[in-house]
């Protein structure tokens, strides 16, 4: 009946006056209707509303066990665009805050606050290599396996702004937020494509003095486990990933 997807995050633990902040644990029922989406703040079954495309589950346990967790399912008889975009409506709507301190934990305060210039040749290629994708998928997308893949991964992301700017619309942050636009929902899912860029963009800066400021600015890069183990009873496979930054 559903496609069932869990996210495990760990994030930096946010306080404010010994009071723990972030996004609170909750329920979503993400509906299309008439060409528009529906957010529902509750588990609503699939059997009594079959305009729901996607449900999620986010649970914030970050003071007790470290762990924060997103468990998203979507409607499998639903076109796998629809399937793809509610996804990421759910996770943008229910990790708001996450997103956000996300952004600034590895953008703002970090790698754009060492070198500005570097940040907007990032966003730029991002944006010229949307412009560029988007023309593949429109070719390609109905026809070929890659393309219709890629068109679901850019439609999620495409959910998550969504979803994100939605909340942030409903439920306002004291004091103000980021405004998160979609090339830096873009930043956060191509972080690991970002040192790539980085190399390309130091070539394209001959100078000296350049290269020696950024060979020596500090940036410090992402690393990352992963274990994919097969299931011989189950006939599944298990995958777990970390990641951790500084």
């Amino acid at each position: 009946m559903a496609s069932f997807w869990p996210v495990f995050l760990v994030l930096p633990l946010l306080t404010r006056a010994n009071e723990v902040i972030g996004d609170p644990s909750g329920f979503v029922s993400v509906g299309y209707v008439d060409g528009e989406w529906k957010v529902h703040p509750l588990l609503i079954d699939w059997d009594e509303d079959l305009s729901i495309i996607a449900r999620a589950n986010f649970t914030n346990a970050q003071t007790s066990t470290g762990w924060m967790m997103l468990e998203i399912q979507t409607r499998e008889t639903s076109p796998d665009q629809l399937q793809a975009e509610a996804a990421g409506i759910a996770e943008g709507y229910l990790t708001r805050i996450s997103i956000e301190e996300s952004y600034k934990e590895f953008y703002s305060n970090d790698i754009c606050s060492k070198d500005p210039l570097l940040c907007q040749w990032v966003e730029d290629t991002f944006v010229a290599n949307e412009a560029l994708v988007g023309g593949k998928i429109a070719q390609f997308s109905q026809t070929d396996p890659y393309w219709h893949q890629v068109n679901l991964y850019y439609l999620q992301m495409e959910g998550i702004s969504k979803g994100y700017q939605l909340k942030a619309l409903q439920d306002p942050r004291p004091g103000g937020e980021a405004d998160m636009n979609p090339v830096q929902i873009m930043h956060l899912n191509f972080i690991a494509d970002f040192w790539d860029l980085l190399e390309q963009y130091k070539l394209l800066k001959q100078s000296k003095d350049y290269n020696e400021t950024a060979s020596s600015s500090g940036m410090s890069r992402p690393s990352c486990t992963v274990i994919i183990k097969f299931l011989e009873d189950k006939k599944d496979i298990l995958f777990g990933h970390n990641t951790w930054h500084e």
